[in-house]
């Protein structure tokens, strides 16, 4: 039998779609994807469910297509989910120790509890903790405090929070699959962590996912994740306002968007134009290539400064030595890159992949899939920090191994007969022999 390691699945619930992938790590260290699957979202409004049934339906049509092929059956998930209602705050803590005990990891773990408490309000639960900095008797800055002694250890925490109703719209249409859920992430948590590298994590680097309901800002400053923000529209507005202002159907209005979109610079022929065939009652129309690009730069500037707004009202561009990322399916449109360079006055890319091995590896390296992939390295990560001896994944043996097992068996008991024939004649030669000796 063909016999994976330790399998993991995610399910990625986003605005436009619903990603399941089911994985492992390969020998080095790449993500070994064996089982994929998407289908469009249903009852998920900008990340968030908001129709449980309609999402579980949703749900249901990604994981089968995942497992087709695999004989394999989920069990248990881990789900990531985003949302606008998302907040980011830092909370400083001041723990008083005994100066005669080491600090260990439940000491941290008394910090990051009240960390998570000071940064709820009514209503909210805390999704996310991580450490920003250490200072050990009012004067040390360490990394990791586990293992010192000392009489006051202060710190500050990133904590990342939002409506309890996220939870339990998650728990309640996963229960109606009969799946267990492993955890939930919220995607600002994981979206810089595995597609920066160490020196930009360093000098400070921001992550800006384009999605198609939410647009989302990850910010990481002196190896820490700093800041999170999540605004609340993303490139479905793009596609609403082409279809407004050409008065189209939705769907020539995402084609638009995706063929023939682009900022008003980069159009080198500004009279052509683009016909759209007829549809229904709706008669052939001529859309000009300028005025697309007109409509989508002015939302797309729109964005731009919502993000700029962000980032200045916490003091982050100087922070972002190493520049942008940009990810998600908005991060396609020609001209984004350029625009977002121009309105930050910061170097950006495009995120691009090589952590993907296997056959699914081409079609995954894409800015879309950013936080699917990165959901699935935390996962992975974190079922092996955790030494999960349960099984996530039912593995069964695939038909050509149950073929292959049906047929040794038949070749054994074929041989069955043949070796009993055998026996008995040595024996009975033995006997023979043994009479003649007496």
């Amino acid at each position: 039998m063909n016999t994976y390691r330790q399998l993991e699945a995610i399910v990625d619930i986003g605005t436009s779609k619903v990603v399941v992938l089911i994985g492992y790590f390969a020998p080095d260290r790449k993500v070994e994807i064996v089982g994929y699957g998407e289908s469009e979202s249903e009852g998920i409004h900008r990340g968030v469910i908001m129709n449980s049934h309609e999402a579980a339906n949703a749900i249901k049509m990604a994981i089968r297509m995942a497992q087709q092929g695999l004989d394999a059956q989920i069990k248990s998930v881990t789900v990531g989910i985003n949302g606008h209602k998302l907040h980011s705050t830092i909370v400083p803590i001041e723990k008083t120790l005994d100066p005669q005990k080491e600090i260990t990891s439940e000491t941290l773990q008394s910090i990051v509890k009240d960390a998570k408490t000071q940064a709820c309000l009514g209503g909210e639960i805390a999704y996310h903790a991580s450490p920003i900095s250490f200072i050990l008797n009012e004067e040390t800055f360490i990394n990791n405090p586990i293992g010192y002694t000392g009489k006051t250890l202060s710190s500050r925490y990133h904590v990342i929070t939002g409506p309890m109703d996220y939870q339990n719209m998650v728990l309640k249409t996963f229960e109606i699959l009969n799946l267990h859920v492993e955890k939930i992430v919220v995607h600002p948590a994981i979206l810089g962590k595995y597609c920066l590298s160490k020196d930009e994590k360093e000098m400070g680097s921001a992550v800006v996912d384009f999605g198609c309901g939410v647009t989302t800002i990850s910010i990481y400053f002196k190896k820490h994740l700093y800041h999170t923000s999540t605004i609340p529209f993303g490139s479905e507005v793009v596609t609403s306002d082409i279809k407004e202002g050409f008065q189209i159907i939705n769907e020539y209005a995402e084609r638009l968007k995706t063929s023939h979109g682009s900022i008003t610079s980069l159009i080198t022929n500004r009279n052509i134009q683009i016909t759209l065939p007829q549809a229904g009652d709706i008669k052939e129309k001529d859309i000009s290539i300028m005025a697309l690009s007109e409509v989508i730069e002015a939302r797309l500037q729109e964005i731009n400064e919502a993000l700029v707004y962000q980032m200045e009202k916490y003091d982050l561009i100087e922070k972002m030595g190493a520049g942008i990322v940009m990810s998600g399916g908005g991060a396609n449109l020609r001209g984004m890159q350029n625009l977002l360079s121009f309105d930050t006055g910061k170097e950006v890319r495009i995120f691009s992949s090589n952590q993907l091995v296997g056959s699914f590896a081409n079609k995954l390296n894409s800015p879309q899939y950013i936080t699917a992939i990165n959901l699935m390295c935390y996962t992975l990560e974190r079922a092996e920090k955790e030494k999960r001896p349960k099984k996530n994944i039912e593995q069964h043996s695939s038909k050509k191994e149950k073929k292959e097992k049906q047929e040794k068996e038949k070749e054994q008991n074929r041989q069955i007969p043949f070796l009993k024939k055998y026996t008995n004649r040595i024996l009975q030669f033995l006997e023979d022999d043994s009479d003649e000796l007496n």
